[in-house]
């Protein structure tokens, strides 16, 4: 019966979309923008390659400073063979697999070969065809059935400008089935709305 005053500060994470939530009614709308004060969107690591270095070097002098040992540090060929790999476990699996490495590694620098216990990061699988799915569901190929290699012989391009192109293919034409309704249009391409408009102010399209 007495009233306290308190000072909190509340901070939540998820990797669902709770913009979409809320349209379709999975998620309440009035906590949503209860909690929807400040509102950071972290692409998942595989999109943002290139924070590995920094992220890299962050871990191994933390790990460095725990253990007492020199401080080892990736090498270039290292760093892209990093790249290459999806993690699908973020931040987190980049850490796990670096203190095993660098645990056993006999040189200050990483190289790929420091690497061997992990097959999957030496020879990723590749993605399950985003790219070609999407190259034919814009409707932008000659034959409206080109795959993602043939688009790339065909216009001469690297694979990140194909990349690029076909992401403005698809949030063009899912913008044009939602009538400009951008959580509807990252419903469409299986997104947080957060992302798409990131995407959309980045690329310059019109909604």
């Amino acid at each position: 019966n007495t009233p306290l005053k308190v000072d909190v500060r509340i901070i939540c994470a998820t990797h669902r979309d709770l913009a979409g939530m809320v349209a379709t009614g999975e998620f309440r709308e009035d906590l949503y923008y209860r909690l929807q004060g400040v509102q950071i969107d972290l692409p998942p690591l595989r999109e943002r390659a290139d924070d590995i270095p920094a992220l890299a070097d962050d871990i191994l002098r933390r790990i460095a400073e725990e253990r007492a040992a020199p401080l080892r540090r990736l090498g270039p060929a290292a760093q892209a063979l990093l790249a290459g790999y999806r993690w699908a476990g973020n931040v987190r699996e980049l850490e796990n697999v670096l203190r095993s490495v660098s645990l056993f590694a006999d040189g200050a620098v990483l190289e790929p070969g420091d690497f061997s216990d992990y097959p999957e990061i030496q020879n990723p699988l590749p993605p399950a065809s985003p790219v070609v799915q999407g190259a034919r569901a814009s409707g932008a190929d000659t034959a409206g059935s080109s795959t993602a290699w043939e688009r790339l012989e065909a216009e001469g391009i690297g694979l990140r400008e194909l990349q690029i192109k076909i992401e403005i293919e698809c949030i063009t034409r899912a913008l044009g089935q939602s009538n400009g309704n951008i959580t509807r249009a990252a419903q469409l391409l299986r997104m947080k709305r957060p992302r798409l408009s990131q995407l959309i102010k980045e690329y310059g399209i019109a909604v």
